[in-house]
């Protein structure tokens, strides 16, 4: 009578406790992932969807979601994390692509880019953060399923070759499933559902619904028909007793005590090595219940541990081997270290003896360079050859914006280099000419030796500079047109070399409207900036170049323009003295046949000098 008050009591323990479990709020997020750009999966959706319904019918309140991005996933998980927080029990199921990173497991969405491993914290879903809103909700009961364990469809594009899933425990009140152990890869399945998830649905429906006990069928069935190559995992933390359906029902006292009793041991005694990685542990268990609850997932995970202790001893062998050849492989590089080392020494040495005579060399030649340069004349200053020679100026080297958007014939302004050069201080006068030509051709010879030369052709120019370079032995000639804008310019940019304003213009040149109608007297007006007389005005100057209608094409390093001639006119520059100040401007051009005087008109030169 005793017994049977004992027996009643206990039922009724057990009856008020799948009461409270069946009132108590049981919450479950189920997401399954199949539609993968790359790599895509058969059965996820399948293993959700009938995952939602079995959990359904157990009493949950299920949120499915299949085939969705990060976004959703990430969002997912907060709306049931904050669901939790009323209590109860939480689940959470995943079906689709998972990979393990530095002993972190991430769940894949649909929509992830990942082409490099560090891509994963944006990209995917850390199993952690699951975990860490269930603890941090605070219920009762946390169950994570992670039917994940897929081979990684990234792997080959990465650093790491770990494949499955990495270990994951269990914080307190929760209980972890791998479809296969840490670092295994589980089958996606030939039929409907995935090998592990078809087995938990038949599980689920035994009414034996104990927690453990339901992963523990679903171990040994799927060890089994996989012929051992995939065994589930199971981590548990839990603190008190679930069922998935009526726990009273799952755990009704047996007929025979001493039956009992023994069962009791063998669940102990498996609770104390389920986790091991001692085989001895194992055996030991297999020898004390040779037909137990468990015996056939030990022997299971006694040959996983007895085959992972072979591969070790021979991953050791193998790591001696490839430190016995390391070894070798530095002593050699040891070796060919010293003799390239040996070798650069002797380069080093070859290099500075080579540095010390180019720094001699080039000391040499930095003299010679600076004693050359002080004997060459320095720009500002004026050179004479002969007593009737024009008096040079020497014009530095630079460079200048050439032309003028005024007119047509004078675009595209474009930048020019110019090569120091010496230019005659003032036109050539009439005096100069005589003596060089022995007469004058000039219409105002009246006006006496020390006005400029006029009534000379481009054919007469080049005549007199020939003769001058034959008397003094240097090379006289006439300017090209960049020398003559530069040197006009003297570093301006504006319309005359003295800036814009045309009423400055009496003070340098003689015009049509100061020049009482004939040239004048050569330096009478005030200089430019380079010291050159009378670049505006009083006669116009013949130049090298031939006549082109514009730029287009122009020469950049201050050379005369001799080929591809508009016609076969020639240039002259700086108007004269019966011309308007427009005519006077530093980028003015005008062009005629090279055997035209005009007499009168006040056609001169002005020479060039090579230092």
């Amino acid at each position: 009578m005793i017994r049977d008050f004992f027996r009643f009591a206990l039922l009724l323990c057990l009856a008020w406790s799948s009461h409270a479990q069946q009132r108590e709020q049981r919450v479950a997020l189920v997401i399954g992932n199949a539609a993968y750009q790359s790599s895509p999966l058969k059965n996820p959706v399948n293993d959700a969807t009938d995952m939602a319904q079995a959990l359904k019918d157990k009493g949950f309140a299920v949120t499915l979601r299949t085939n969705i991005g990060t976004k959703d996933m990430r969002q997912a998980i907060r709306t049931f994390s904050q669901a939790l927080k009323a209590g109860g029990v939480g689940l959470f199921y995943f079906a689709g692509h998972g990979v393990q990173s530095k002993g972190r497991n991430y769940l894949i969405p649909l929509n992830a880019e990942i082409k490099e491993e560090f891509e994963l914290e944006d990209e995917a879903v850390d199993a952690n953060r699951v975990l860490a809103g269930m603890e941090e909700a605070g219920n009762r009961v946390n169950i994570v399923i992670l039917d994940a364990c897929r081979d990684n469809p990234f792997g080959r594009a990465w650093r790491t070759s770990a494949t499955g899933l990495a270990q994951l425990s269990a914080p307190i009140g929760s209980f972890v499933a791998f479809a296969t152990a840490p670092g295994s890869v589980a089958a996606d399945g030939s039929g409907r559902n995935g090998l592990f998830t078809s087995h938990l649905l038949t599980s689920l429906r035994n009414p034996d619904s104990d927690i453990d006990r339901v992963f523990t069928r679903v171990a040994a069935a799927v060890a089994r028909e996989s012929g051992n190559k995939q065994v589930p995992w199971k981590s548990s933390s839990l603190t008190g007793e679930f069922c998935f359906g009526d726990c009273a029902r799952a755990n009704q006292p047996p007929v025979v005590v001493a039956q009992a009793s023994n069962t009791s041991d063998d669940r102990f005694f498996w609770e104390s090595v389920k986790d091991t990685k001692d085989a001895n542990e194992l055996k030991a268990y297999l020898n004390k219940f040779p037909v137990g609850l468990f015996a056939e997932l030990a022997g299971i995970r006694l040959r996983g541990l007895e085959q992972a202790a072979a591969e070790r001893i021979a991953a050791e062998a193998a790591q001696r081997a490839a430190l016995e050849r390391a070894a070798a492989e530095a002593a050699a590089k040891e070796q060919q270290r010293l003799a390239m080392e040996a070798q650069a020494k002797e380069q080093a040495r070859l290099a500075l003896l080579a540095q010390e005579q180019a720094r001699v060399a080039s000391e040499a030649a930095q003299k010679l360079a600076a004693a050359r340069l002080a004997a060459l004349p320095q720009p500002g200053q004026t050179i004479k050859d002969c007593a009737d020679c024009p008096e040079m100026v020497v014009i530095p080297a630079g460079s200048f914006e050439m032309g003028s958007y005024d007119d047509a014939d004078s675009r595209p302004v474009h930048r020019v280099n110019i090569a120091g050069f010496l230019l005659g201080k003032t036109e050539v006068t009439q005096g100069q000419w005589r003596a060089v030509m022995g007469s004058n051709p000039s219409s105002f010879s009246s006006c006496g030796d020390d006005c400029p030369v006029e009534g000379v052709n481009w054919n007469d120019a080049q005549e007199f500079a020939q003769r001058l370079s034959q008397k003094t032995g240097k090379t006289y000639r006439l300017p090209s047109e960049a020398e003559w804008e530069y040197a006009a310019r003297a570093g301006s940019s504006t319309k005359w070399s003295f800036g814009d304003f045309e009423y400055q213009l009496g003070d340098y040149a003689w015009f049509s409207a100061n020049s009482q109608g004939k040239t004048q007297r050569v330096a009478q007006k005030r200089p430019n900036a380079f010291g050159l007389f009378d670049m505006h005005g009083n006669v116009w100057e013949w130049l090298q170049d031939c006549w082109h209608d514009d730029y287009s094409g122009a020469p950049t390093d201050g050379s005369a323009w001799t080929t591809g001639c508009s016609s076969r006119n020639r240039v002259l520059r700086g108007g004269s003295w019966n011309f308007n100040p427009a005519n006077l401007r530093s980028a003015y051009r005008f062009g005629i046949t090279p055997g035209i005087r005009f007499n009168g008109s006040g056609n001169g030169l002005r020479l060039a000098r090579t230092p």
